[in-house]
């Protein structure tokens, strides 16, 4: 567990947009530690979905430099955790792709940080452009490489909630 998933305060914001992130990452964290890999990684995709779309309207908006970092810094942690438990199932699942979509992820992740260091330099007003080529990548890995996988995922036996509903996060 990173420094971000056990203390979500990092964030240092306020804003209803990043309560919504510190949310995602609360529930993230219960579903886990309720053995729930499949709902968690749902909701990783979700927060980062989340993180990508107030990275984008901070853009268009003409946001700080520093906003504009700190949204990026928060996709590429959440990512990284994402990327590492999805790779950790797949693992335990003997997931016959696995090699190529840890391949996905690592180009993915290097997407994210060459927008990070484009908003750190003089390049903030690429960001914008970046920050739409982001949300597509995030779109086409999911497309491409996770709804591949989600049958495989689906009859894991590890893998799910208690047969409860009420009983997860939300």
């Amino acid at each position: 567990m990173n420094y971000r998933e056990r203390d979500p305060g990092w964030l240092g914001t306020t804003g209803a947009h990043w309560q919504e992130i510190i949310k995602r990452a609360d529930d993230i964290r219960t579903l886990k530690d309720r053995g729930c890999a499949i709902e968690a990684l749902q909701v990783e995709h979700d927060a980062i979905e989340l993180i990508l779309n107030h990275l984008g309207e901070a853009v268009l908006s003409g946001a700080s430099r520093t906003e504009v970092i700190e949204n990026l810094n928060a996709s590429i942690d959440f990512c990284g955790t994402h990327f590492a438990d999805e790779e950790g199932f797949m693992r335990k699942i003997s997931y016959a792709h696995l090699d190529a979509h840890i391949l996905a992820h690592r180009y993915l992740l290097a997407k994210f940080v060459a927008a990070r260091r484009s908003a750190s330099g003089e390049g903030l007003p690429l960001a914008t452009l970046d920050t739409v080529d982001l949300l597509h990548q995030f779109h086409e890995h999911v497309k491409t490489y996770d709804v591949a996988a989600q049958p495989l995922f689906r009859d894991a036996p590890i893998a799910h909630a208690a047969a409860d509903p009420t009983q997860l996060p939300g």
